[in-house]
This record gives C-alpha cells, sequence and structure tokens, in this order.
C-alpha cells in the first residue's frame, strides 16, 4: 500500500483552483503571443516594403525621406519590444517558443544590421544630395555672374556700337563736304584753263600786232591808221585784262577759302582720328584716302599758282609789248 497521505478536498480544490490559474495563464500567453506573432509578420511586412520602397528609391538615385527613416526606426522599436515582450511571456519550458524566439532575435538581429546599411546609404545619399546641391549653387551663381557680365558687355557693345554709327555719319558728311570742295575744284580748275587758254589766244593776238607793227614799218605810209587801230586792239586788251585779272583774283579768293575750309576739314579729321581709330581699323583707309585728297588739292594749288605765274608773266609781256609800241610811236 502506498504511504502516501490522501490529499484533503481543500486542498485538492487549491492545486485544481492553481492549475485552472496557470492553464489559462498559458492559454492567455499563447492569445497573446499569437496577437504578438501576427503584429510581428504586419511589422516584417511593412519592412519589406518599406526596403523594397527604398531600393527603387536608390535605382532611381533619390535620398531616402526621414518618413522612411523613421518608420524603420519606429519598426526597430516595436521590434525590441515585441522581443522584449515575447521574452517576459514565453514560458521557459516550451523550446518550441524558445526556438522561434531565438529565430525572432536573429532576424531582429538582421533587421538591425540591414536597419544600419540603410542608415549608412542614406548618410551616403544625402552626403551626395549636399554636394549636388552645393555644386548645383555654385553653377547657378556662375550662371547669374555670367549672366551680369552678358548684360554688362551688351551694354558697352550699344554703347561703341552708337559711337561707330555717329563717326560713320560724321565720315560720310565729311566725304559728303570733300566730295562737293572737289567738284568745286574741278570746276575752277576748268575755269583756269578756259583762262590759260584765253591767255594764250590773246598772246597769240599779241605776236600779230607785233608782226603787223614790222608790217607797219615796212609801209611807213599806213603807219598813222595802224597806230590809231593798234590803240584801239589796245584799249580792248587792256579791258579783257582787266576782266581776266578780276576772275583771277576772284578765282584766287575762292582758292583760299578752299584752302581754310580743307584745313579745318583737316583739324576735324586729325580730331576724330583717336576715336575712330580705337573703334574701325577700316577708318585708317578712309583717313589716307583723305590725305590723298589733301594732296591732290595741294597739286591741284601748285598747278593754280604755276597758272598765275603764267598769268603774270603774260601780263608783264603785255606791258613790254605796250612799251615797245609806245617807243614805236614816239
Amino acid at each position: 500500500m502506498s504511504n502516501k497521505k490522501p490529499l484533503s478536498s481543500e486542498k485538492k480544490d487549491n492545486i485544481i483552483a492553481q492549475l485552472k490559474g496557470e492553464l489559462y495563464q498559458y492559454h492567455q500567453r499563447q492569445i497573446d503571443f499569437g496577437s504578438l506573432h501576427n503584429q510581428l509578420s504586419r511589422l516584417e511586412n511593412a519592412y519589406a516594403q518599406v526596403q523594397e520602397e527604398l531600393q527603387k528609391i536608390q535605382k532611381v538615385g533619390r535620398a531616402q525621406t526621414e518618413v522612411d527613416l523613421n518608420e524603420i526606426k519606429q519598426l526597430r522599436s516595436e521590434l525590441e519590444y515585441l522581443q522584449e515582450q515575447l521574452h517576459q511571456r514565453l514560458p521557459n519550458n516550451n523550446p518550441q517558443l524558445l526556438e522561434l524566439a531565438q529565430i525572432r532575435q536573429n532576424e531582429l538581429a538582421i533587421l538591425k544590421k540591414e536597419t544600419n546599411e540603410i542608415m549608412l546609404q542614406k548618410d551616403q545619399l544625402q552626403q551626395e544630395r549636399q554636394e549636388l546641391e552645393s555644386t548645383m549653387k555654385d553653377m547657378i551663381e556662375t550662371k547669374n555672374s555670367l549672366e551680369k557680365e552678358n548684360q554688362l558687355l551688351e551694354k558697352e557693345f550699344d554703347k561703341h556700337f552708337k559711337q561707330n554709327k555717329e563717326l560713320e555719319q560724321t565720315r560720310q558728311d565729311l566725304e559728303f563736304e570733300i566730295s562737293k570742295k572737289e567738284k568745286v575744284i574741278l570746276q575752277q580748275k576748268k575755269m583756269v584753263d578756259m583762262l590759260n587758254k584765253e591767255q594764250r589766244q590773246k598772246g597769240d593776238y599779241l605776236q600779230q600786232i607785233q608782226m603787223k607793227h614790222e608790217i607797219q614799218q615796212q609801209q611807213s605810209g599806213q603807219l598813222d591808221d595802224q597806230y590809231q587801230q593798234l590803240n584801239e586792239n589796245l584799249e580792248a586788251v587792256n579791258k579783257e585784262q582787266k576782266v581776266i585779272n578780276n576772275q583771277l583774283n576772284q578765282i584766287q579768293q575762292e582758292a583760299k577759302e578752299i584752302n581754310l575750309e580743307n584745313i579745318n576739314f583737316d583739324k576735324n579729321i586729325k580730331e576724330l582720328e583717336g576715336d575712330i581709330d580705337t573703334i574701325l581699323n577700316h577708318v585708317d583707309e578712309e583717313n589716307l584716302k583723305k590725305m590723298n585728297l589733301v594732296e591732290d588739292q595741294k597739286f591741284l594749288n601748285v598747278e593754280l599758282n604755276r597758272a598765275l605765274d603764267l598769268i603774270n608773266q603774260l601780263t608783264s609781256i603785255k606791258q613790254d609789248v605796250f612799251i615797245f609800241i609806245i617807243k614805236i610811236a614816239l
């Protein structure tokens, strides 16, 4: 027979109540574990979705947002909390639950490692983003600086273009004035040529008079009539000579005025040469043309002086002839 004493009904009730309580606690823990397991599964799914989204972001080169990082941190906190709850609630005598808890702990370690990698990638992406923003800022500043320089260059170009246009108009005006003066000089040259021709004709006429005078010396009977004719011709010559002298004086005065105008034009051209040389190189060619025109003017002046000398010589010859005629008359 057994030496054990039978339990009293009170103790039996206490043991039964204790076992029922432990059984209830066990079932409650099973329910809590299932709830925690479901929460862990949802968190794992959410983490997988976040990780997938992060991979998509990394493929397109975008930085991980703070919202995603906060969600990862929250998931990690919840996982740590669940792990703590599992350790507190799981019975120590259930190998399967312990193994499951170890698996969850390993998964949590992997999750931490992946989270750290994500954080590292996030820092790298953030650094790249900052570098890109800095580069963009430098490029924007450089662009703004170049735009300002371009605006200044455009203003400077407009200024020089306006000055060039004004100088070009001044050059055209000067060329027009010079062309007018050239026409006047050509007309005066033609007039001088005509006067020279007339003077030569007058010289020929005087030569004819001298020949007639020689004939009169041979024909003394006709000397008085011829002398009277010579006096009349001489008066006509004197009148024509006065007209010629007046025309020559007028031509000389106009030539002096033209020379003064040419000197003024030369001064204006010299004053404009400095600005023209700095803006347009081809203005030098125009100035060279103007200098050639001045040389032509000088040449015309020399020719005019030669013509005046010839006229003076003819006048002197005329006076000599007149004196010779007077001597003959005496």
